[in-house]
């Protein structure tokens, strides 16, 4: 397996939902574990956690064994706590952002924060963490293991710039390309920034990822644009 973690308090759902959308129209055959639901080959199961118990995630892998060619999951803090994720090396682990969040489970910010740069432990030897360098809360995790870091955002070496969004399109530039998708919110560059350093780091040529990123269906409960009917009588 070529296993993805995703991790951070905000957009772990909606970076999880793009990289499966997007390595799938890529040919690669995914399984996302995550919020609300787990995606199995076009297969959709309910999910009652974040990250599920250990045996479940344990029955994942040993059933989809050379069925699947990615794992793409969300890691919460509480299955680095309870050792859900224990038998599991990541070859990317995404960090999104940190804010105080789960106090009641850690009671200190810095408990959370130490609990989430727990999970760089589990990184396979040549894997690679990605970092969202418009959080500074993250810059810490640049002392780890410098040549597995990789960084994206505004002022990253994986670089977005000029995002432009209204309600109806989200526009970006990386790499002196530009992408459009229907999503909206200026956090939507970000998420997709994300998404396309991963697929960068795995060499798969951004230009590929044009037509896809345009593509791209709205994410449930996301920023959702929903559609309402004035009925006059």
């Amino acid at each position: 397996y070529f296993v993805i973690g995703v991790t951070g308090t905000n957009a772990k759902t909606s970076i999880t939902i793009l990289l499966k959308e997007m390595l799938t129209h890529l040919g690669y055959r995914c399984i996302r574990l995550g919020t609300n639901y787990h995606e199995f080959d076009g297969r959709i199961e309910e999910s009652s956690n974040t990250t599920m118990d250990m045996m479940y995630n344990l029955d994942v892998f040993l059933k989809y064994k050379n069925k699947v060619d990615i794992i793409i999951m969300e890691v919460s803090t509480h299955a680095i706590e309870e050792n859900r994720i224990s038998f599991i090396c990541f070859d990317r682990i995404i960090y999104t952002n940190l804010s105080k969040e789960h106090l009641d489970y850690h009671k200190t910010f810095t408990h959370y924060k130490n609990s989430k740069f727990k999970l760089r432990n589990y990184l396979k030897e040549d894997g690679k963490i990605l970092l969202n360098m418009d959080d500074p809360y993250l810059h810490e995790l640049l002392n780890y293991k410098r040549d597995s870091i990789l960084t994206y955002g505004k002022n990253a070496r994986f670089q977005i710039k000029n995002i432009q969004s209204n309600l109806f399109e989200t526009t970006f530039m990386i790499k002196n390309i530009l992408f459009k998708t229907s999503l909206c919110g200026e956090y939507v560059g970000i998420n997709c920034c994300a998404a396309l350093c991963l697929l960068d780091s795995m060499n798969i040529p951004l230009g590929k990822c044009v037509s896809i990123i345009q593509s791209l269906d709205m994410i449930e409960g996301r920023m959702e644009i929903i559609k309402i009917k004035t009925i006059i009588h």
